[in-house]
């Protein structure tokens, strides 16, 4: 007979995340694999690059608006690589934290507040999140989610 999960521990998954909530946990992964590698640590970032194929169909880049493309170019001096995973992450992460400085055509594609972002880049890349979710797990980085939870 198997035991089926609590609620609370069914609540813990991505899926009943809140979009704040999802957009932090992006964040923070995009966050950690830029910590890790200054560490000389490539382990996370490597696994990341493993689920490309399951999150975009060749490049991400291609299915971002221009409009959000161009705001992206002006803030970075180093391009983005649309067949990295975790250039995709970095992009979340700049756009979650810069939100109330994006141009107003900008704003009216992503939204101004986390629910219409969220909504966004779900959209483009449906499975970012989750199989997101699942390397952070499988490389043993709980912690991470759970700090996410306790937000």
């Amino acid at each position: 007979m198997t035991s089926r999960p609590q609620a609370s521990e069914v609540l813990k998954h991505p899926f009943f995340w809140t979009p704040k909530r999802r957009l932090s946990f992006l964040h923070d992964i995009s966050d950690e694999v830029e910590s890790e590698a200054h560490e000389g640590n490539f382990d996370l970032q490597n696994a990341l690059e493993g689920i490309a194929r399951l999150v975009f169909d060749g490049n991400w880049d291609k299915k971002i608006d221009e409009v959000v493309k161009d705001d992206l170019r002006r803030h970075r001096h180093k391009p983005y690589d649309g067949s990295c995973v975790t250039d995709l992450l970095r992009v979340v992460r700049n756009k979650f934290n810069h939100r109330r400085h994006a141009p107003e055509e900008v704003m009216e594609i992503l939204g101004s507040d986390p629910d219409g972002m969220d909504a966004y880049f779900a959209k483009l890349f449906p499975r970012l999140l989750i199989e997101t979710y699942g390397v952070v797990h499988k490389c043993g980085k709980n912690k991470l989610i759970e700090e996410v939870l306790s937000k």
